[in-house]
């Protein structure tokens, strides 16, 4: 039966494209990164469109519709894509380059978001005609709305909340997502968080003033684990409060003033104040909207939500008051609007919307219909479960390339590289062959049968969350004292929970393991993204001294 497609698009920086089928269900999505190889990969994703098309539409069906991701504020960038597809991602929020995007975008949204959307969408269509797609109706889709649609898709009754830097003139969304017992959903918007105003902005702009790089706010997770989170709170407090039940500056000038007062303080008390005033902002946002708009699940997406100590403490406000489950989309950043543009306009034309089922919904490493090499230089390639399991045992790094890849910034075995985490000595030789910061903590992945031995706060609530690796929970005594690699310095553990029928051949070898579980890190080199092909994952897995490419 042939079906009826949406192609969504995402053309920030971390494009791609995404591919929902005729009963709501995103069936296929790619970041350009992984297709260009160059990290959060900007502008219009040709690569990412041509393989969806490819991948789906070559085998039968129909293109009902695009949609795009963001209506205003981004045509200067669509008109120049050629040189927006060549910048490098902005350090953070205080470089020059994105106070200017920021800034335009705030401003044409308040003063000329009907033009913008007007000449964003003369940009597009003729972007479309050029790949022969000028005869599909094509919508543009709000940014924050696109987060939205993303986390909302397979709750029945849920509050869903977005937090991000920016986009459509907006740092932040509160909706309320509602089936009402009929196949096609509501999603209301309640409130909204104007920007420069989000937490987002804030964590972003201490990520650039310590030194990172926008995407390593998890670098600064980790060392907040090692600060005191109260010596520099009043310095947090002055700049970022609550107002009316949502995030608001202080003053016009309250980030400079604040990486002014954080001048020569310790990195590790600057990241620690940071993250409890974040989860104290976000928590106390959440708790206003639960009381304000109800729901009996949270559904939660924008980048600030890539923060696991975060969403532990999300988690934690959220199941206190009675919400059924939590769940954090698995691309939660730019990454995921591509999917959330298709979902968003798949209700709008009337249809229904699914949940995702499985993140592993991109590219195939290599095709299934030729034979797959023994061998690909300079790794041999192993196929049956002994060796691999024989290579771990003995405290060998095995890397896993196998089924479709994953969408979103987490491996969760398809494009892995798993470890024994006994011998802590083997991920700190890991590290160092990765190019990677000896603090940044390796996460485990656990059979779900395991789960209530070996993690503390384990429960159906939060395990849409430990499907994903988007949370942190507290090891228990067991955890610590067979697998140390897998315990972070504050005493938690970011875990991957998986079921038999999420991956049933890994599923089996965790139990195989005298631990009965593995450490699971993404098969890429510092700087680089994960590995797409079976070739990238063979180069990727030399470099980081693996053992063997396991495709099982």
């Amino acid at each position: 039966m042939k079906s009826n497609w949406i192609l969504g698009i995402g053309d920030g920086h971390d494009s791609g494209a995404a591919l929902v089928d005729e009963n709501g269900h995103l069936a296929f999505a790619v970041s350009e990164e992984r297709l260009t190889r160059t990290k959060r990969q900007a502008g219009f994703p040709y690569q990412s469109v041509a393989m969806a098309l490819e991948e789906r539409l070559s085998r039968g069906g129909r293109l009902e519709a695009v949609a795009v991701a963001e209506r205003s504020g981004r045509a200067p960038f669509r008109l120049l894509d050629s040189w927006y597809r060549k910048t490098a991602a902005s350090r953070g929020p205080l470089g020059s380059g994105a106070r200017f995007a920021a800034a335009w975008s705030r401003g044409v949204t308040r003063y000329a978001e009907g033009a913008s959307e007007r000449a964003s969408r003369r940009i597009l269509e003729r972007r479309l005609r050029d790949l022969g797609l000028g005869h599909v109706p094509f919508a543009l889709v709000d940014h924050h709305d696109c987060h939205a649609w993303g986390a909302a898709a397979g709750a029945e009754d849920a509050l869903v909340v977005t937090m991000d830097a920016f986009g459509d003139g907006v740092s932040g969304g509160i909706y309320r997502f509602e089936r009402g017992g009929t196949p096609h959903p509501r999603l209301r918007r309640c409130r909204r968080v104007p920007a420069p105003h989000g937490a987002a902005i804030v964590y972003g702009a201490i990520t650039q003033f310590l030194g990172f790089d926008e995407g390593d706010e998890g670098k600064v997770v980790a060392r907040a684990a090692s600060g005191d989170p109260d010596r520099l709170r009043s310095h947090f407090e002055a700049c970022l409060g609550l107002r009316d039940g949502l995030p608001w500056l202080s003053a016009p000038d309250a980030i400079h003033i604040l990486t002014g007062a954080l001048e020569n303080e310790p990195e590790d008390d600057v990241a620690a104040a940071l993250q409890a005033h974040t989860e104290r902002i976000v928590l106390g946002v959440l708790s206003q909207a639960l009381r304000d708009f109800g729901g009996q699940q949270l559904r939660l997406a924008g980048g600030l939500f890539a923060n696991v100590a975060l969403n532990r403490e999300v988690a934690r406000l959220a199941t206190d008051a009675g919400v059924e489950d939590v769940f954090v989309f698995p691309a939660m950043g730019d990454s995921g609007l591509c999917a959330g543009a298709a979902l968003a306009a798949r209700v709008a034309r009337g249809g229904r919307l699914s949940g995702l089922t499985d993140a592993r919904i991109g590219p195939l490493a290599w095709d299934e219909s030729a034979p797959l090499p023994m061998r690909v230089p300079p790794l041999p390639i192993a196929c049956d479960d002994e060796s691999v399991r024989g290579a771990l045992v003995s405290g060998e790094v095995v890397a896993r390339c196998t089924r479709r890849m994953e969408f979103g910034p987490r491996a969760l075995g398809s494009r892995s590289l798993l470890f024994r985490a006994h011998d802590p000595s083997i991920g700190r030789v890991l590290n160092e062959h990765l190019g990677r910061d000896q603090r940044m903590p390796f996460g485990p992945v656990i059979p779900v049968e395991e789960a209530p031995r070996l993690l503390k706060g384990w429960s159906d609530a939060v395990a849409p969350m430990t499907r994903y690796m988007t949370i942190a929970l507290p090891a228990s005594d067991a955890l610590i004292r067979c697998a140390p690699a897998a315990v972070h310095a504050d005493g938690t553990t970011r875990a991957q929970v998986l079921r038999t029928s999420d991956d049933p051949v890994l599923h089996q070898m965790l139990h195989d393991m005298p631990e009965k579980l593995l450490i699971n890190t993404s098969l890429n080199l510092h700087g680089e993204p994960i590995a797409c092909s079976l070739e990238e994952a063979a180069r990727s897995a030399a470099g980081a001294g693996a053992a063997l490419l396991w495709v099982g």
